[in-house]
């Protein structure tokens, strides 16, 4: 378990290495999202997938910007992207059934309040199916 977590660690740095590439200013947010994502695919296929989701759902939630800024912040410095990757490993579970959970728990002030909801409630969902 503990080399799964190193392993995990080394992927979301070396992902990071990835993360400082300009994009043409005639590209759309969208589009660089998207192009960045398939990049990063090739290395960690869970990693873009929670980037782009968690992404999306501050964008929605918090007003914040869906573009790459938010997309390499996630994948930077974001708590709740290595907790998420983390859970999804350990309970061998698909990003699809953790959705509903992070978006009823997104905390737009505070990422640790994040973390601590969603946790709280994907323990709930774990335990009751």
């Amino acid at each position: 378990m503990l080399k799964s977590i190193l392993l995990l660690t080394i992927s979301v740095f070396a992902i990071s290495a990835c993360s400082g590439s300009k994009t043409d200013a005639n590209v759309s947010d969208y589009q660089a999202v998207h192009d960045k994502s398939v990049r990063i695919e090739s290395v960690c296929t869970n990693c873009s997938k929670v980037a782009k989701l968690l992404t999306k759902i501050e964008s929605e939630n918090c007003g914040t910007a869906y573009n790459l800024e938010t997309f390499d912040r996630f994948i930077k410095s974001e708590p709740i992207f290595s907790y998420l990757l983390a859970t999804m490993h350990l309970t061998q579970r698909p990003l699809e059934q953790f959705s509903g959970d992070l978006k009823d728990t997104v905390n737009c002030e505070n990422p640790l309040v994040w973390v601590e909801e969603f946790k709280m409630r994907s323990n709930i969902n774990m335990t009751n199916g």
